[in-house]
C-alpha cells in the first residue's frame, strides 16, 4: 500500500470525527449569529438579509394580528425554520447527503438559539450605526467560517446561494441575499421609512461582505511545488483531485532537473494540499499565494 493509499484510509477513518468537528463550528458560529440577532439587529428594529429579514417580517405580522407567541420561545426561529425545510431539500439534489445532514442541523440549531436566547429591551451598543457594523462583521464572520466553512447552509437563501455558486463559479453567496432584500426592503421603507429601511440596508450590505470574506472556499489559493519526485504530478492530481499542471524545469545553481507542479484549490483545502505534497516529499518547497479570482470550470466543494 502506498503513503496516499494509507493516507486516504486514516482520512476515511477519521470521517466522523471530522464531522463531529465541523458540527461544533456551525454550533459555535450559528450561536454568535444568533447573539448579534437578539442582542443587537432586533432591539434597533434592523431586519437582516435574506430568509432571516423576510422570516421577521412574518413575525412582525404574527404580532400585528395578535398571534400570541409561546412563553420563553420567540417566534422567529419557528418561522426561520419552517421557511428553510424546501429550501434545503432543494440544495440536497446538487450538495448531496452530507450536506443535507449539516444544513439541517445548521438550521435547526440556528433557530433554537434564535428562540431561546432572550430578545435584549435595549440593544447592548447604544450607537446604532457601530451597533450595525459590530452586529454584522462579527455575524457575517461567524457564519462564513463556522457554517459556511464547514459545508452547511445556514437557511433558505443561503442553500439556493450554495447551489448558484456550485454551478456557477463566479457567484456569490451574498448575491442572492441582496436580491431577496429588494422585496424585503422595499416593505421596510414602506413600515419604517426610508431611514429605517436605510440601516437595514447598511447591515445587510456589511453582513454580505463579511459572509463571503469568511467563507473559505470563495479564496483561491495557487500552489506551486518543487521537487525531485518525478511521480509528484500523478499523485498529487490523484489525492486532491483537482487539475494540476507540470513541467520540468533546471536549477541554475545545481543544474539539476525539478519538476514543477501547480495547482489551485480553495483556502480551505489548502493546508491539507501542503499535507499531503510533504507526505510525498519531505523535502519539497512550496510556494502558496491567494489569488483573487478564477476563470472556467472550478469546483468549490462548498459541501465538503
Amino acid at each position: 500500500m502506498s503513503k496516499f493509499q494509507e493516507l486516504d484510509k486514516r482520512i476515511e477513518s477519521n470521517d466522523t470525527s471530522r464531522l463531529i468537528k465541523q458540527l461544533v463550528y456551525i454550533s459555535v458560529g450559528n450561536f454568535i449569529f444568533a447573539l448579534t440577532m437578539n442582542y443587537l439587529v432586533t432591539p434597533f428594529l434592523i431586519y437582516c438579509s435574506g430568509a432571516m429579514g423576510v422570516a421577521q417580517l412574518i413575525e412582525l405580522l404574527f404580532k400585528t394580528i395578535g398571534i400570541p407567541a409561546i412563553p420563553k420561545i420567540g417566534w422567529l426561529g419557528i418561522i426561520y425554520w419552517g421557511m428553510s425545510i424546501p429550501a434545503f431539500l432543494y440544495g440536497m439534489k446538487v450538495l448531496g447527503a452530507k450536506f443535507l445532514v449539516k444544513t439541517v442541523y445548521s438550521i435547526t440549531s440556528l433557530s433554537l438559539f434564535l428562540s431561546i436566547i432572550p430578545v435584549a429591551d435595549t440593544p447592548i451598543i447604544e450607537n446604532k450605526i457601530m451597533g450595525c457594523i459590530a452586529a454584522a462583521v462579527v455575524g457575517g464572520f461567524a457564519l462564513g467560517i463556522g457554517t459556511f466553512s464547514s459545508g452547511a447552509g445556514a437557511g433558505a437563501s443561503d442553500c439556493i446561494g450554495m447551489v448558484l455558486a456550485q454551478k456557477k463559479p463566479g457567484f456569490s453567496i451574498g448575491l442572492i441575499n441582496m436580491i431577496v432584500n429588494v422585496c424585503v426592503y422595499s416593505i421596510c421603507a414602506f413600515i419604517y421609512g426610508i431611514e429605517g429601511a436605510a440601516f437595514s440596508i447598511f447591515y445587510a450590505a456589511i453582513l454580505a461582505w463579511a459572509m463571503d470574506k469568511g467563507h473559505l472556499q470563495n479564496h483561491y489559493i495557487e500552489i506551486t511545488v518543487y521537487s525531485k519526485v518525478p511521480v509528484m504530478a500523478t499523485e498529487l492530481a490523484n489525492k486532491i483531485n483537482r487539475g494540476v499542471t507540470s513541467w520540468y524545469g533546471e536549477g541554475a545553481y545545481t543544474k539539476t532537473q525539478t519538476n514543477i507542479v501547480k495547482t489551485i484549490v480553495t483556502k480551505k483545502e489548502s493546508d491539507g494540499v501542503v499535507a499531503a505534497i510533504y507526505e510525498l516529499d519531505p523535502q519539497a518547497f512550496i510556494s502558496v499565494q491567494e489569488i483573487g479570482k478564477v476563470h472556467g470550470i472550478f469546483d468549490k466543494r462548498l459541501s465538503k
